[in-house]
């Protein structure tokens, strides 16, 4: 969780200070390569669904 800056406050249409998410995703090659970042800000009324990797 980080507060919400004046910007992102206006842009989510929250107060400036809110508690907002922020998840960081890297994706991984077998042999543990980094080959994908990617950082998430959602706003309000976002859902996160996350299921285990199926072997």
């Amino acid at each position: 969780m980080y507060p919400a800056t004046s910007v992102e406050a206006e842009a989510f249409g929250v107060e400036v200070g809110s508690n907002l998410l922020q998840i960081t995703h890297t994706g991984y090659t077998k042999t543990g390569r980094a080959v994908e970042v990617t950082v998430h800000r959602p706003g309000p009324g976002w859902v996160l669904r996350y299921s285990p990797p199926i072997s």
